[in-house]
């Protein structure tokens, strides 16, 4: 496959900056494709948690372009019975393990089982990171045929860990709760609450700075997702609010109809 610029490589990762993982993996990569333009999506991913990196690499994915090869390792099950998968679609190509990880990217994607380890060694059984998804993630980005990775997966993947209620999603650098809320459960006007923290909140605005010093608000977030936010503070610390806590969307009650006078 031909191109004319480039071929761009994200990395999505647990594994944190002080240690030589992340390089270890970008040196994989560059002595496989030399012209790869590698791009860190985050590495701050908290250990071992599959949802919130699906969330984060879901979200920064669709800004790339489709040829982009997104390699995401947060893997806790690493060297155990999972598969380390290879994916292609018109929209996205993905390297990673089969936790769910990658789930929001794999919609009818063509999707293979990696096989072989560095020049068709054994990958380590603590670093497929390096070993296994980063060569893999190399040979797309070059141009490598999907099917010269592996044999085509053949029923259904992990799916993401979902919340299975209304929840906080993410809370971000700034403090600001992500949640899983329908923006239309939340119409303007206040007919509806929030609970959230054991905190009541019932009020929406468009930008921050339409919101109160110090008050919490609910706005829609950049990626079309309702937050809580709090306007020069940090909504999560505020509220004691963390990643994965419950929330509940609650109808006020409405005022009794006006009864008529007997005739």
């Amino acid at each position: 496959m031909k191109r004319s610029s480039p071929p761009i490589i994200t990395l999505t990762t647990d594994f944190g900056l002080r240690d030589a993982y992340v390089a270890e993996m970008k040196g994989c990569i560059l002595s496989h494709c030399p012209t790869a333009v590698l791009v860190d999506i985050s590495h701050e991913i908290p250990a071992g948690d599959i949802q919130e990196g699906a969330f984060v690499l879901a979200r920064a994915a669709a800004s790339f372009p489709p040829e982009t090869v997104h390699l995401a390792v947060v893997d806790p099950g690493v060297g155990g019975t999972r598969r380390a998968l290879a994916a292609e679609s018109t929209r996205f190509r993905a390297v990673g393990p089969d936790n769910g990880l990658l789930a929001p990217l794999l919609d009818a994607a063509r999707v293979v089982a990696l096989e072989d380890g560095p020049q068709g060694g054994q990958p380590a059984a603590t670093f497929h990171g390096r070993d296994l998804f980063a060569p893999a993630a190399a040979r797309l980005a070059r141009g490598d045929d999907l099917e010269s990775l592996g044999s085509l997966v053949q029923g259904a993947l992990v799916p993401v860990p979902a919340a299975t209620s209304l929840a906080i999603l993410h809370v971000d650098h700034f403090g600001n709760c992500v949640t899983n809320i329908d923006p239309r459960q939340v119409p303007t006007g206040g007919r509806w609450q929030v609970l959230a923290g054991g905190r009541s909140l019932s009020l929406r605005v468009r930008t921050y700075s339409d919101a109160p010093a110090g008050k919490p608000v609910l706005i829609l977030g950049s990626d079309g997702r309702m937050e809580i936010a709090l306007r020069d503070g940090h909504a999560a610390t505020a509220l004691n609010l963390a990643r994965g806590d419950r929330l509940e969307v609650i109808q006020q009650d409405p005022k009794p109809p006006r009864r008529e006078k007997d005739s």
